[in-house]
């Protein structure tokens, strides 16, 4: 049939949505498709390349020198529109055949943050004041998201590798405002108002106040934030960062809290780099719906999420929603302690 799209259909025996976008399959792609295949990196063919400007959509915010003109040179972070989005203004939809099935529009946005103008930069590689010019980045454009209209879901995600899901080597962040709440997110964000409402605190508080005891899970802190190893970790190494202060939103991160946020991020990344030979990863703000059904804010507590891909889901994580993770979070803590 003719491609239309996005569009969001939810399957009726799970409740899950999924996204139906065809224009995503024209995305670039500096890694070979073919497997095992070397990565091809190339600063003469990125399009968030400083001097490349004119190969994304035009800016809708950016971090330049006073001097610079917009979608020109003299940037140090950079937003555009997702040339290729997975969620964008509502189209005709295919309408079900029987009542049995819901489909509508992927109305939405879909936001790119070009984290810095020269290719084969990451976080590690930045100063402390350039990784909190990104975060301060990240909390305004997901506070603006979240106002829109008809946004019930905001993520924000960072792929970093071919493995992790980047098409393109060159350090990026992105953000999707969602028309509804993905299934996973709700059913956490219920269960985290359960466990409040049952012992009057915030589940997030509780473990961070028992792991900071423990101490065996703990990997690093300052003033402001706790990395940890959780718990029931799902994946080799990941680590969560925790805010001490209680508080349900990313968008009220204040300025002392970015740049404690920065500095442990950044940490974290970098003993990373060191221990696991420079992995691919994913870094995913976790934070809750808000609007109709939301997570109280005393009971919601956000986190940043960093998860080395260092094994792959197969088919039992697909068909149980359980997962084999080959080492301990003792182990990994241990590991990024040194």
């Amino acid at each position: 049939m003719d491609a239309v799209g996005p569009e969001l259909r939810r399957d009726e025996l799970s409740g899950r949505w999924v996204i139906f976008a065809p224009e995503r399959l024209n995305r670039p792609s500096d890694f070979h498709r073919l497997s095992g295949a070397a990565r091809v990196s190339s600063s003469r063919t990125c399009p968030f390349c400083e001097g490349h400007e004119g190969m994304t959509p035009p800016e809708i915010f950016a971090l330049r020198r006073p001097e610079s003109e917009p979608n020109g040179p003299g940037w140090r972070v950079r937003v555009v529109p997702n040339k290729y989005p997975a969620v964008g203004p509502g189209r005709p939809i295919h309408k079900p055949k029987t009542g049995l099935f819901e489909a509508r529009s992927g109305g939405g946005t879909h936001e790119v943050i070009i984290d810095a103008p020269e290719h084969g930069r990451e976080w590690p590689g930045l100063s402390l004041e350039r990784v909190g010019e990104i975060l301060r980045v990240h909390r305004d454009r997901v506070a603006l998201a979240e106002k829109r209209a008809g946004v019930r879901f905001v993520q924000l995600f960072k792929n970093k590798g071919r493995e992790a899901g980047a098409s393109l080597s060159h350090s990026h962040t992105q953000i999707i405002a969602l028309p509804v709440v993905p299934v996973d997110v709700l059913g956490e964000s219920l269960r985290v108002e359960r466990e409040f409402r049952r012992t009057g605190r915030c589940p997030a508080c509780r473990v961070i106040e028992a792991e900071r005891a423990a101490g065996e899970r703990w990997i690093a802190g300052n003033a402001d934030f706790a990395a940890i190893a959780p718990f029931a970790s799902r994946f080799p190494y990941e680590t969560r960062v925790f805010p001490f202060r209680h508080f349900s939103s990313f968008a009220e991160t204040t300025e002392d809290e970015i740049r404690s946020l920065a500095s442990l991020s950044r940490s974290i990344l970098v003993r990373l780099k060191k221990a696991m030979d420079d992995p691919p990863y994913n870094l995913i703000l976790r934070w809750w719906p808000h609007g109709p059904g939301a997570v109280s804010a005393k009971a919601g507590h956000w986190s940043l999420e960093i998860r080395p891909v260092l094994t792959h889901i197969a088919g039992f994580e697909l068909g149980t929603g359980m997962y084999i993770n080959p080492v301990f979070p003792e182990d990994a803590a241990k590991a990024l302690r040194q």
